[in-house]
């Protein structure tokens, strides 16, 4: 599972150039992606995680990760990804472990705004996403940020097109159900 994890985060792309002093931009990615499914909630905390002995070692086994950078460079390199390559990338891995029909299956599509955000100085507002979960699986298949400028009926329409929903059955707030006029 993790080469097939690190082949996908190869492909992600960069906003911008990063030479890498001790690691790869894709390497920190991956290790952040790991992080979160080993249950880690932060950044902080998956720095500290991935800097335990084991979890280096498993690094070094799977993906050639020699030494770790300090955690301020840590969240800058993850900065530097373009988002919707690395949701698309991510997305795609994630299809891997979808059953080859999604008919009858029922994907529930949900805006939240992001907590943490809310007060952050360099945002004009918080960040809203909107999400697509399939419910019997516990897996969400993708997930998009809301325009600053829009609600979140566009980004669902747009979700749904990126995402391929023959024969599921998808539920969603009833503002979605507007018709255009």
């Amino acid at each position: 599972m993790l080469h097939l994890l690190w082949e996908y985060i190869q492909k992600v792309k960069l906003n911008c150039a990063y030479r890498g002093y001790c690691c790869s931009a894709h390497q920190m990615l991956f290790v952040w992606i790991c992080g979160t499914m080993c249950g880690q909630t932060t950044m902080k905390d998956v720095w500290v995680w991935a800097n335990s002995e084991k979890v280096r070692e498993l690094f070094y086994y799977e993906i050639g990760l020699r030494r770790f950078p300090k955690y301020p460079m840590f969240t800058i390199i993850l900065g530097k990804f373009d988002e919707i390559s690395f949701e698309e990338e991510y997305r795609n891995w994630r299809m891997l472990f979808l059953p080859e029909s999604l008919k009858e299956k029922v994907v529930s599509f949900d805006g939240k705004t992001i907590k943490t955000t809310t007060n952050r100085k360099d945002l004009t507002q918080s960040l809203h996403i909107v999400s697509a979960y399939i419910t019997e699986l516990g897996l969400t298949l993708g997930q998009l940020a809301v325009n600053n400028k829009t609600n979140e009926i566009p980004t669902v329409q747009t979700l749904i097109k990126q995402l391929d929903l023959d024969g599921t059955i998808i539920v969603a707030d009833v503002l979605n159900c507007q018709k255009k006029r």
